[in-house]
């Protein structure tokens, strides 16, 4: 852990790099957790990243490199298109910055494990989507549970459900079935305070 988080005394500063469809969800959830601080938003094409950043009150936009060199910029959450995912998540490593990248996390797994040593040289942490566990539901959990709102949890429920069957992907059921996949764990019992 660097000097700077363990003496932090306000939130961590985010920044965005890419301004497309996904942003938005990102910026839902980035711009109301207390603990964050999303200072700049950067694409390719300026008027995008203007246009986000005025959406969601972010003071600054620009260019990536506004990003990658803003000093209170501590993560950079890489929502460009695939093809460059490893590109700017490598500038951002290099540029002192810890990186959340939308999947795919590279393309190939050559150039995925070149930014893993480069980050891992330079010190600096990656993580890639999905974002389930960084989602504003399991984030409000954590947080109660942290606060002891709740009391202790003893046991835990999460539900999944998807379709069983994607196109050219056999099921564990039969190769024809196209009826959904269901998993459920349940749960949410506390012990008092």
């Amino acid at each position: 852990m660097s000097h700077a988080a363990s003496t932090r005394r306000g939130p961590v500063g985010v920044a965005v790099i890419g301004a497309g469809n996904i942003s938005k969800q990102y910026l839902d959830n980035l711009t109301v957790f207390p603990d964050l601080k999303v200072l700049v938003i950067a694409d390719l094409f300026a008027e995008s990243a203007e246009a986000r950043a005025k959406e969601y009150g972010i003071p600054e936009w620009g260019a990536p490199e506004k990003a990658l060199n803003h000093p209170d910029v501590e993560i950079i959450v890489n929502l460009t298109i695939p093809a460059a995912h490893v590109e700017v998540a490598t500038a951002a490593v290099n540029a002192g910055k810890h990186v959340w990248t939308e999947k795919p996390f590279s393309l190939d797994r050559t150039s995925g494990l070149g930014l893993l040593k480069t980050a891992d040289a330079a010190g600096m942490r990656l993580g890639t989507a999905p974002d389930t566990f960084l989602g504003a539901g399991l984030q409000t959990a954590l947080r109660l549970i942290q606060g002891g709102d709740i009391g202790t949890p003893l046991t835990a429920m999460t539900t999944f459900q998807t379709p069983a069957r994607s196109p050219g992907i056999p099921t564990r059921r039969s190769s024809s079935s196209t009826a959904p996949a269901r998993c459920s764990i349940w749960a949410p019992t506390t012990s008092p305070h």
